[in-house]
């Protein structure tokens, strides 16, 4: 649909808490830029015949100089401090997505308002901003280092309150300026009940990395209130909820009565 946009958020570390799966700093830029070879041409999101599109907008051009980056910003806090665990937040991941028909902006402007917004607005150490455009739907991804004004902040960047706050603030400074409007919740009883369980069912399935985040159930939460826009960025269709609404009306089988 016009004018949808999306901007989320999860940590980066070894952590298996909750049963999280483990993603280190080091693997998470290689993805964004293009660089874990069996990711390319396997079945997936991502035609590597269009990653020559991609923009590197922010940070080291090479895994290695983003890393050194990392942890000069890390060694900095470490001095005085208590050791660091090993299964610390590495980085806190911002993903800035736009939908295919969304023509109101300039997009290369909007990314630049996404990066400005958390280097200025918010005072975050931008380590990396990669845009991509070889998948399904134009989205950015920004690495952000835990350490915030000179302390380890690690999931606190991103905690519930936090991540309220920052909701809004993105409203108020980049997407309203930006000429979308506040999204709406439009879904209600029976039907959002069978949305939600699609959207929920989906993540799980795929092995959605936001699933074994520390802020799954923060996004649990957020797609119990408002599953439309999750429905629209991963793209099931008004048919799949009718389908699901569909399932959960039949009664159970009894298979005494089945024999």
């Amino acid at each position: 649909m016009a004018n949808d946009y999306v901007m989320a958020v999860k940590t980066i570390g070894l952590s298996r808490l909750g049963g999280r799966k483990p993603c280190s700093l080091r693997d998470a830029v290689r993805h964004n830029r293009r660089e874990i070879q069996a990711e390319l041409g396997a079945i997936g999101r991502i035609n590597p015949t269009r990653s020559s599109r991609n923009v590197i907008l922010f940070g080291a051009p090479t895994t290695e100089g983003v890393l050194h980056a990392a942890n000069e910003l890390l060694a900095s806090v470490e001095v005085g401090q208590r050791k660091i665990r090993y299964d610390r937040v590495q980085a806190v991941e911002f993903v800035f997505s736009l939908g295919d028909d969304c023509t109101v902006f300039d997009r290369d402007d909007y990314w630049k308002c996404c990066l400005n917004w958390l280097v200025a607005e918010r005072g975050m150490q931008v380590l990396t901003a990669d845009i991509h455009r070889d998948e399904d739907n134009e989205h950015m991804h920004c690495l952000v280092s835990p350490v915030l004004r000179g302390k380890f902040e690690g999931s606190k960047l991103v905690n519930s309150t936090a991540f309220r706050e920052l909701r809004e603030s993105f409203w108020e400074k980049v997407a309203a300026p930006a000429g979308f409007k506040r999204p709406a919740a439009k879904l209600y009883g029976a039907v959002k009940t069978a949305a939600v369980a699609l959207v929920t069912e989906y993540l799980q399935r795929m092995e959605d990395p936001s699933v074994f985040s520390v802020l799954w159930p923060i996004t649990q939460r957020a797609i119990k209130t408002n599953p439309l826009p999750f429905l629209q960025t991963l793209e099931l269709s008004d048919r799949e909820v009718a389908l699901k609404l569909r399932a959960a009306s039949q009664p159970a089988s009894n298979p005494s009565l089945s024999q």
